[in-house]
């Protein structure tokens, strides 16, 4: 368990690295009296990396690889289970490897995760209108106090986890038995390097307030709050490495929500606008440098391109 995390650690601080040693625990994992062995060691450098492993069946010499290999700029990681550990023969290597390379399993996801679930399987790319992509991911309104996200894995299927992997190696067959895991690290949420509070206040008006993490943003209305933004890099675009904090800027106006995403080290931002009650959220066609609020109208100025456009026009569908 503990060797995801490093990969999270250095997906947090995007260290460069060297090739660890290759470690291994040497068991009869599917109790047939032969001696099998799980093997791993790290490899990356400093953009990407992950663990490798390999399971090997004592007795018919069969080999399992699987590998946890993803960008710094990840806040979670989608790996398929190999179809050989689905048989029921294989369940004590699949108990093995679970242990050994997955945080805590939950059965379902937090709020946080689940806002990045929701936006995946909706969203859609926009061949006109302001919005370059538009995806809907309603809030789930929690009591207080506030919940800071842990870090575990759970299970995927399906459509979702159709969606939700994205291989290294290029694109992949897909198989409707295909099964995986996500693990997702809630806890970067607050930068190792960033000093103070998980939640952050960022704005308020007369119905809402706004809080900030290192990479999401929590609205609180009367005594709950939901998430209403996570920085994800396939879903929303985000910073290279998540060590560098990618929420900018907040800002509530009415009943909607802007936020001005860093993609660090490049100095551009992402701009995206929510309607909090909706959870309906579009990403802008330029990457916003200047922008102005009157009146729930928004002015927006990228070099030669100026637009301006009314909120409640943009989310009126």
């Amino acid at each position: 368990m503990r060797f995801l995390t490093f990969i999270f650690l250095f997906i947090a601080f995007g260290f460069y690295s060297q090739e660890a040693k290759t470690e291994f625990i040497v068991k009869d994992f599917n109790s047939d009296g032969s001696t099998d062995s799980l093997k791993w060691f790290y490899d990356g450098g400093s953009g990407f990396g992950g663990y490798y492993y390999t399971l090997v069946n004592g007795k018919t010499k069969e080999r399992v690889e699987v590998n946890t290999f993803a960008c710094f700029c990840q806040i979670n990681n989608v790996i398929l289970i190999p179809q050989s550990l689905k048989k029921k023969e294989n369940q004590g290597f699949l108990d093995a490897l679970e242990k050994q390379m997955l945080p805590e399993k939950k059965l379902q996801a937090d709020p946080s995760l689940q806002w990045i679930l929701d936006g995946t399987m909706s969203s859609k790319e926009m061949a006109s209108g302001p919005f370059e992509k538009v995806f809907l991911s309603p809030p789930q309104w929690k009591k207080f106090p506030l919940s800071e996200p842990g870090y575990y894995s759970m299970k995927l299927k399906g459509e979702l986890l159709k969606r939700m992997y994205h291989p290294e190696e290029g694109p992949y067959k897909w198989k409707t038995q295909d099964e995986g895991w996500v693990a997702y690290n809630g806890k970067i949420h607050k930068n190792q390097l960033m000093i103070g509070p998980f939640f952050r206040p960022a704005d308020s008006n007369s119905v809402y307030k706004a809080y900030i993490t290192s990479h999401g943003v929590v609205i609180q209305k009367k005594s709950e709050y939901a998430w209403s933004f996570v920085t994800d890099a396939y879903l929303t675009g985000g910073p290279e490495k998540l060590r560098w904090e990618s929420i900018k800027k907040v800002k509530l106006v009415d009943a909607f929500l802007i936020v001005e995403q860093s993609l660090s080290p490049d100095i551009s931002t992402n701009l995206f606008f929510i309607d909090i009650e909706k959870g309906k959220v579009g990403k802008l066609k330029i990457e916003g440098v200047n922008y102005e609020i009157d009146h729930g109208t928004i002015m927006i100025s990228d070099h030669e391109v100026k637009k301006t456009l009314s909120l409640k026009e943009w989310f009126k569908n």
